[in-house]
């Protein structure tokens, strides 16, 4: 039998938490870790939940 995982997705919290408010205060955080994403995909990262995740 196949089990099922679910997760909630926190990222606005936690971007609330540190006082982020926007998507694009993200992105130079993110290109500090070595992160490369557009305005556009920290967008889609931050106003959605992943499709999946890629662990197995």
């Amino acid at each position: 039998m196949k089990r099922k995982v679910d997760y909630t997705w926190k990222l606005r919290e936690i971007m609330a938490g540190r006082r982020i408010y926007t998507a694009t205060e993200l992105v130079p955080l993110l290109r500090e870790r070595g992160i490369d994403l557009s305005a556009s995909q920290v967008h889609r990262l931050v106003s959605g939940t992943p499709n999946g995740c890629p662990c197995r």
